[in-house]
Parts: structure tokens; sequence; C-alpha cells
């Protein structure tokens, strides 16, 4: 009943976890994670959890784990690294993983989970959100330009960051003299 318990409160979570031994050897593996990295559960338990990491982040991840099991807060849920992961098929994504040590009644053994944050939508939404920005930026700028108005853009500051060729014929000044003002 216990284990049964356990496995639906491990398959319930919407992120991926995994228990792992203090080699990093996966021992238990949720579906998410098995959904998110397009593995079997049977793939994934014996394997390393640095099989899961990118090449070009495998040492930043061998430093967090082996910095996470010398620390003497190894008991307190370690500060989450970023991390770029590989799916079977090859795709890298973006993750966020925070480690646990696993309080057992087993002196020898040690325990820990990796919860792990797929940081793919949020990198992406970064993405166009930037994209946005840039196009809004050019066509306000086109604005400015073809504009007869006297028109001048404001930074946060109420400080003048442009000014047009309307407002500085309007006031007689030159874009420079406005900047900063």
């Amino acid at each position: 009943r216990k284990e049964r318990l356990a496995t639906g409160i491990l398959n319930a979570s919407i992120e991926p976890l995994f228990q792992m031994n203090e080699m990093g050897i996966i021992e238990i593996v949720n579906k998410v994670a098995c959904r998110v990295f397009y593995y079997e559960e049977r793939e994934l338990v014996g394997q390393n959890l640095s099989n899961l990491v990118d090449s070009r982040d495998l040492s930043k991840y061998d430093n967090y784990f082996e910095q996470f099991l010398q620390s003497s807060l190894v008991h307190v849920a370690g500060k989450p690294q970023e991390l770029l992961a590989r799916r079977k098929d090859g795709v890298g994504i973006h993750i966020e993983l925070s480690l646990a040590e696993i309080e057992t009644n087993d002196d020898e053994e040690r325990l820990f989970s990796g919860f792990v944050r797929d940081l793919t939508e949020v990198k992406n939404n970064a993405k166009k959100d930037k994209a946005v920005v840039r196009k809004c930026k050019r066509f306000i700028s086109e604005i400015m330009k073809g504009s007869r108005d006297p028109l001048f853009e404001l930074n946060g500051e109420g400080i003048i960051q442009k000014a047009n060729a309307a407002m500085c014929n309007f006031l007689g000044h030159t874009m420079e003299e406005y900047i900063g003002q």
C-alpha cells in the first residue's frame, strides 16, 4: 500500500521527477519525466542522470552535483541549476534542476530527488517577447520619422531619448539638444 501511494504521488506531479543514488544513478522516474525526455521508464532506470544533460553543460552538472553532495546543507533542496538537456530524439531542451536529499532509515544509502522544470516554453516566450519589442521599436521609430507632428520619446524617468525632425523644426533645436533633457 505504501509503495502504491508513493508511486501515485510521484506520478501525480506535473514536473519531471527522479530518485537517484549518490552516484547519480536513476532508481525511480515519474511518467512526466518519461514524456518530457521521450524515454520509457525502463530506459532511464539504471542510467546516470548526467546522460540526460547536453555535453556542453555536463561539467556544469557534474560540479553542481558534487557541490551538492559535499554541502553541509545537503538535506535542503539545492539552489536550482539551469542546464541544457537532451531528449532521446536529440533535441536540446532548457531545464532547471533542483536536488534534495531524501531522508532514509538506512545510514549507508543516500538517496536524492531530482526536480526538473522544463524551461523550453519560458525560453521560447522570452525570445518571442524580445522579437515583439524589437518590432514595436522599429514601428515607433518609423512613425516618428514619418510624422509631420512634433514627437519625442521619453524613458521611464521622463528623459527625452529621441525627437523627430518635426519637433526640431517646431522648436528650432537640434535633435542632440533634446536628447537627455
